[in-house]
């Protein structure tokens, strides 16, 4: 059980844990709704410990080139975040995590 539903009942969360809703993980599609409830829910940590499978990281990384100009800067984001996503050490991950910052310069400003 959540603590927070635990509360809500007046249960005291400590002598709830393991009974009913108590997920050591979460399973769910890419939706904004789903990821806003779990941070409500858990705190925004929670994006911290969640994983997301191929498809979906894809998906959104061409969701996201609308924000680049020129076609030059897209296909740079679509290889950092590939690179990103495969990196095998966090050596790597900051890597193209600091090459990303860089780019993210190059967004078109949404007014």
């Amino acid at each position: 059980m959540l603590p927070t539903v635990a509360d809500e009942d007046g249960i005291d969360p400590i002598n709830a844990v393991g009974r009913g809703l108590d997920p050591n993980f979460y399973v769910g599609d890419k939706g904004g709704a789903l990821w806003k409830s779990l941070c409500m829910v858990e705190g925004n940590d929670v994006k911290n410990k969640t994983v997301v499978d191929k498809f979906h990281i894809k998906q959104d990384i061409c969701c996201h080139q609308k924000y680049f100009s020129s076609t030059q800067d897209k296909v740079k984001f679509d290889n950092l975040m590939m690179d990103a996503m495969n990196a095998a050490t966090s050596v790597q991950a900051e890597a193209a995590e600091k090459a990303l910052d860089s780019l993210s310069l190059l967004l078109i400003p949404l007014y």
